[in-house]
């Protein structure tokens, strides 16, 4: 019986912190949109510079997006980047450029980025201020 009240308090606080995080979105900072997956993401609606997308996910209780844990890599020639798409988001934001959390190996001021609606991902600068973010609540 003692177990059962532990499992039960763990899922009630995994719940109360989802919604507290869906929240922090929803208060107009951001749209909450249901990736393929099933998982809830934040998609910002103010472009910023890397740092700041990195920030304001962590702020509202997030994650910047990652490409490797949050898209479906498509494509024979996969992991090349010119071959990939946010599949799991594709066709879930609007039109627009969106910041991920990974960086290019050796190259401290680029990273990733998806855009169109297919969310084609491929490089740019970290002081780029037209992508905007997307945050794994």
């Amino acid at each position: 019986m003692k177990k059962q009240s532990i499992i039960l308090g763990l899922i009630l606080t995994l719940m109360t912190a989802t919604v507290a995080r869906a929240e922090s979105c929803a208060n107009g900072a951001g749209t909450l949109v249901s990736g393929w997956d099933g998982r809830s993401y934040c998609v910002g609606k103010a472009s910023m510079n890397w740092w700041s997308a990195f920030a304001w996910c962590d702020a509202i209780g997030g994650t910047l997006l990652d490409i490797t844990a949050d898209c479906a890599c498509s494509g024979s020639s996969c992991p090349n980047v010119d071959a990939r798409y946010c599949m799991n988001l594709s066709n879930k934001v609007s039109n627009g450029s969106y910041w991920s959390r990974n960086e290019v190996a050796g190259q401290s001021t680029t990273a990733y980025y998806a855009y169109n609606m297919d969310l084609f991902v491929s490089t740019t600068s970290k002081s780029d201020t037209y992508p905007r973010p997307i945050c794994r609540m």
